[in-house]
């Protein structure tokens, strides 16, 4: 690998329910940024798949009413750009759906 990569994990409900849709599961996974090297890709994408089992992405499940056996994660490697600005996109209001 000659980029650093960054890993993202994202998780969902494998049947969304209604409700589903207005949780972001937002900061429960967690993310790798400037990984170099094979051996530490492979850790980084193990500890993105071990984050679905935190007891901080446990307890929010619980609380929102998801059921832990329906839950899947995905974890995206990218390469890693220098940015000199960025920031965050929301597609809904997160305070109201």
């Amino acid at each position: 690998m000659k980029h650093a990569t960054a890993l993202l994990s994202q998780c969902a409900p494998r049947q969304r329910q209604k409700t589903c849709r207005i949780l972001s599961f937002a900061g429960q996974q967690d993310t790798y940024l400037g990984i170099t090297g094979i051996e530490a890709l492979l850790d980084s994408v193990r500890k993105c798949w071990a984050s679905l089992w935190t007891v901080r992405a446990i307890s929010y499940r619980h609380q929102m009413a998801v059921p832990q056996a329906e839950i899947a994660i995905a974890v995206v490697v990218q390469q890693l750009v220098n940015a000199e600005v960025s920031g965050v996109l929301f597609t809904t209001n997160p305070a109201t759906g």
